[in-house]
């Protein structure tokens, strides 16, 4: 099949037999701690384009919810204060974070009732991206998330952005806590998101500060566009670089 790559395009392309063939080989790279990453993010992919769903997914549910279960112990330990970021994008860390996304982000199209309980269990870690990304997949099995959940996802910075464009997605953006969601808020979160890029920074700045806002007319319209200041975290190797 050409690899993870023949393997994707089997399911899109193929029916029957051969498709779930295909579908049980791609979450069987899944288990493999190598190749896990890109073969969750296949999965989601392919939810989005809506070329699999809940009842492709069925056969693999224990399959996903044990792995969900190998990679929640790898996580859970490694949780530290969210007052501090290193920990979050330290390699040991982020290479779990990564898989526990993707993880997490196919779960809201797995069906059963465990796996309700499973993102329940996600909420209970301190990372604000793992938590949000349990709490719109239970939103998106039209299982209720508790507001101060949704407040401890939005106050941060590095994720406050995704959230508010998935509850859109979602049509439930009236869940999204009022003092994030103003204007400003999200501009900061959604620098915060460029400043992550691989080709900028790599990681979230350490602080964002707002130090004004302008008017200007774009395409005939008045907009409001905002300048901010953020800091960049002292590494282990390097030093901060300030303001």
């Amino acid at each position: 099949m050409g690899g993870l790559p023949g393997i994707v395009q089997a399911v899109r392309d193929s029916d029957g037999t051969e498709r779930r063939l295909a579908l049980a080989k791609l979450i069987m790279i899944a288990r493999d701690e190598g190749p896990r990453t890109d073969a969750l993010a296949a999965c989601v992919d392919l939810c989005a384009e809506a070329a699999i769903g809940p009842d492709d997914l069925e056969p693999h549910v224990s399959t996903l919810l044990d792995l969900w279960k190998r990679v929640f112990a790898q996580a859970k330990p490694l949780q530290k204060s969210t007052s501090q970021i290193e920990w979050m994008i330290d390699d040991q860390y982020s290479n779990t974070r990564c898989c526990a996304e993707w993880l997490l982000d196919l779960m809201g199209h797995v069906p059963g009732g465990e796996v309700d309980i499973s993102l329940r269990d996600a909420l209970s870690l301190a990372d604000p991206r793992l938590k949000l990304f349990a709490a719109v997949s239970l939103l998106r099995r039209l299982t209720p998330v508790d507001p101060l959940e949704l407040e401890k996802i939005a106050a941060s910075n590095e994720v406050r952005i995704i959230l508010w464009e998935q509850l859109r997605k979602l049509n439930v953006e009236s869940l999204m806590p009022l003092r994030w969601s103003l204007p400003e808020m999200l501009a900061a979160s959604d620098l915060s998101r460029w400043v992550s890029h691989p080709l900028e920074l790599g990681v979230p700045p350490e602080e964002v500060e707002l130090m004004g806002t302008f008017q200007v007319e774009i395409e005939g319209r008045p907009e409001d566009v905002y300048l901010f200041r953020f800091r960049e975290y002292p590494k282990p190797w390097e030093a901060g670089e300030g303001w």
